[in-house]
């Protein structure tokens, strides 16, 4: 299954769209638009379930570049959101993808959109310091 969101027009229709893919106002009890695109609530109705029988689904976003010039951060998070939505879901065995359909030279080529880094380091409360000692 393909699921198409358009940025052509702005994040404001592809806002539209997309709160329609999540059933977004059946989740939250409103619609999403542009104004109520919070990315931490998005990641929280950020569900992509393939249909029954399907083995996967992809998200293709078209015309990305109009969006990341209209507002790069909350482009690039919404990509961050669908790439972790994607490990997720790869660990349950079920695929899903997010294809971005660019133009040549377009102006998110190269663009790092997420960064992984250790939080802090793990200390232990055990008396001897090996956590794996019990």
């Amino acid at each position: 299954m393909i699921d198409t969101i358009d940025f052509g027009a702005g994040i404001g229709g592809a806002a539209v769209t997309l709160g329609a893919l999540l059933r977004w106002e059946g989740q939250f009890g409103y619609a999403l638009s542009e104004s109520r695109a919070n990315l931490d609530a998005l990641r929280d109705g950020f569900v992509f379930d393939p249909p029954a029988g399907a083995r996967g689904r992809v998200l293709e976003l078209l015309n990305a570049d109009t969006a990341y010039r209209e507002d790069p951060a909350w482009l690039l998070d919404l990509l961050a959101i669908a790439a972790e939505h994607s490990r997720h879901q790869l660990a349950l065995g079920v695929r899903f993808f997010t294809v971005l359909s660019l133009p040549q030279g377009s102006v998110l080529e190269g663009v790092r959109f997420e960064s992984r880094a250790v939080p802090f380091p793990f200390r232990s409360s055990s008396r001897t310091g090996d956590p794996f000692d019990r």
